[in-house]
């Protein structure tokens, strides 16, 4: 008889010890979630423009020879013939100034008086008297003509411009002694006639140098998703762009193409049908670009961490063994997360425990320092195994459960890297690199974690 009693007193001894904990899980608190407005993110590309073919149009455009006579019977009768050299182009500031140096000759004849006696055309009283410059022994002399242009960027994605003749001036004049003739004069007069009415021609070949169709390839592109491995995809979604004031070195041009927008990222790939591209605005000068990304990620990976940190790990609590099994991280709308832990041991089953994130902007990781066992496992643990309450379990806890971000996130900028390193089109490439991220907020949601990266860096596009 009492082995039998001694029997089942070790035999409900053991069933004890094995005793599963099971308590019912947190209530999710249904709340509305506050709408957090996502800053205006600007990404500003400098674009280049070649500006060669153009160039060598201008210089088929402005004439390269000038000749023209002007005959008379009386007074100063001229002929005159000029040519350039190819035209030199070279940017200052928004303008370019391009200026040609070149030679000219001058033929002369001179009539004091003319006779309309014989002939209705008239007759030089006495013999005309001949004069040139630049011309039989003499070599050619010297002139120099200049334009300049003032270039702005259109709202269709092209160049437009202002172009005005600045100079045309003789290197060595050619004065006429005999007659008190001012040769020089004259001539500048006739030509720059000619070379005025070539501005307006100057200004329609600027203004072919148009980009839409490639800015309209790059618009395209910052609508795709660009890859991030292991974290999704990021969505630019520009709105609206602006071109700053254009700027020239040698025979290219540069300015910034600003882009407002509202990226996000998201772990699945959408299927977001992109505006098309709109007309350009004016903008203030600025480099770089200044995202900010709003990423909605699952509890998933904090609870992998988390998970990884502690399973196996085994506590003494009084003589009683606590050995960590999976853990998961979920949330709820009043910025409360809930950890589960399965755990075996004395005793098997699961615990909740609930705390409030706290996220450390200049080291970049979260904690949970009022982390605390839940209100319903409690219950369960004071009618059933009092020995659970042992501050070891809630130390450990708040200990492992410190995650820092910043390896994440400096995979997460080399995978952002790889994304704006790409060919887009034919002759167009695009080049970026991420500077800093870091994670400006963390908002807990019911089914997911926000949080907003801010993301510095710089971007080209070559054209």
């Amino acid at each position: 008889m009492v082995k039998k009693l001694v029997f089942f007193l070790v035999l409900a001894a053991a069933l004890y010890s094995c005793k599963s904990v099971q308590p019912a899980a947190p209530d999710i608190e249904i709340s509305s979630i506050t709408q957090l407005e996502q800053p205006l993110s600007t990404i500003n590309i400098p674009v280049k423009l070649g500006l060669k073919s153009y160039f060598k149009k201008i210089n088929q455009i402005v004439p390269s020879t000038f000749k023209d006579s002007k005959q008379q019977c009386e007074g100063v009768s001229y002929t005159y013939y000029v040519k350039r050299k190819p035209i030199e182009f070279s940017g200052i500031g928004d303008r370019i100034v391009f200026g040609a140096e070149g030679s000219y000759w001058v033929k002369l004849k001179y009539c004091p008086k003319c006779s309309h006696l014989i002939s209705s055309s008239g007759n030089c009283i006495i013999p005309r008297i001949k004069t040139s410059c630049g011309i039989g022994n003499e070599s050619m002399r010297k002139i120099r003509i200049s334009y300049s242009s003032s270039i702005g960027i259109s709202e269709n994605y092209s160049l437009k411009s202002t172009t005005t003749l600045n100079e045309v001036s003789t290197l060595n004049p050619c004065t006429i002694t005999v007659f008190n003739f001012d040769a020089t004069s004259k001539l500048k007069k006739e030509i720059k006639k000619s070379l005025n009415n070539a501005t307006k021609d100057i200004d329609t070949e600027i203004s072919k140098v148009n980009f839409h169709s490639q800015m309209k390839q790059v618009w395209s592109m910052l609508w795709q998703p660009i890859p991030l491995n292991g974290y999704g995809y990021l969505y630019l979604k520009p709105k609206n762009t602006a071109a700053n004031r254009i700027l020239f070195k040698e025979d290219t041009a540069q300015f910034n193409i600003s882009l407002s927008a509202y990226p996000s990222v998201s772990t699945d790939r959408l299927e977001i049908e992109p505006k098309a591209l709109p007309q350009l605005l004016p903008s203030a000068k600025s480099d770089g670009f200044k995202i900010y990304v709003d990423v909605t990620a699952g509890y998933d990976s904090l609870s992998s961490m988390l998970t990884q940190e502690l399973k196996g790990m085994k506590l003494d609590l009084k003589g009683r063994k606590f050995i960590f099994g999976d853990l998961k991280i979920y949330g709820a709308a009043n910025q409360r997360l809930t950890i589960k832990v399965n755990f075996t041991g004395k005793a098997t089953g699961s615990i909740f425990l609930v705390g409030t994130p706290i996220f450390d902007s200049e080291q970049q990781y979260i904690s949970f320092p009022d982390l605390e066992y839940d209100l319903k496992t409690k219950n369960v643990l004071l009618k059933s195994t009092k020995w659970l309450f042992d501050k070891k379990i809630t130390d450990l806890l708040r200990q492992s459960a410190t995650f820092d971000l910043k390896p994440k996130l400096n995979h997460l900028a080399k995978e952002m890297n790889n994304g704006l390193n790409q060919q887009i089109g034919a002759g167009i490439t695009m080049s970026g690199k991420v500077d800093t991220i870091k994670i400006d907020l963390i908002h807990p949601q019911q089914n997911d974690l926000f949080l907003r990266l801010q993301t510095e860096g710089m971007l080209n596009v070559k054209l």
